[in-house]
């Protein structure tokens, strides 16, 4: 898929889950179908729930992976829910492994985290910014997984 390409299905797909809560009223594909386009140009959703939740933000890779931070627990925290999952918020890792246009494969980075509000690639890892953390995340093995944890800063 052309990076072109990606980028633009990746925002809509962010922007379809957004307005698809589990508190709007249109499930992702309808509000996808709903939008306007130039001549050329089409709309199709990517990636929706129960492959991620409340995004946060995104990057995507040398390998046209699109890495995404989840913010799960974030809602929940502030009304005092008590379905917080036990995990805590994520990073996700989605792949179109069969090249049709939808991501088909989610792999969990990183778990444990504090709602995660950026990521960037650096020095073979990613650094993430979570309260009241900036971490590196590394995946040392190959499994997508990380598996170094270090604390940048704090505070």
């Amino acid at each position: 898929m052309p990076l072109q390409r990606l980028l633009v299905a990746c925002v809509v797909t962010l922007s379809g889950l957004l307005l698809a809560s589990p508190h709007a009223q249109q499930a992702p594909e309808v509000t996808v179908s709903g939008m306007k386009t130039d001549p050329g140009l089409a709309v199709t959703l990517w990636a929706a729930e129960p492959q991620l939740s409340n995004p946060t933000n995104m990057a995507i890779d040398e390998r046209g992976r699109v890495w995404v931070a989840e913010g799960v627990n974030y809602r929940r925290q502030l009304r005092n829910q008590p379905d917080i999952r036990p995990a805590g918020d994520r990073i996700l890792i989605l792949e179109d492994t069969d090249n049709d246009g939808r991501a088909d494969k989610v792999t969990i980075f990183a778990d444990h985290l504090n709602i995660p509000t950026s990521l960037t690639f650096a020095n073979g890892g990613v650094i993430v910014t979570q309260t009241p953390d900036i971490l590196f995340l590394k995946d040392t093995d190959g499994d997508g997984k990380a598996d170094v944890r270090q604390v940048l800063s704090t505070g």
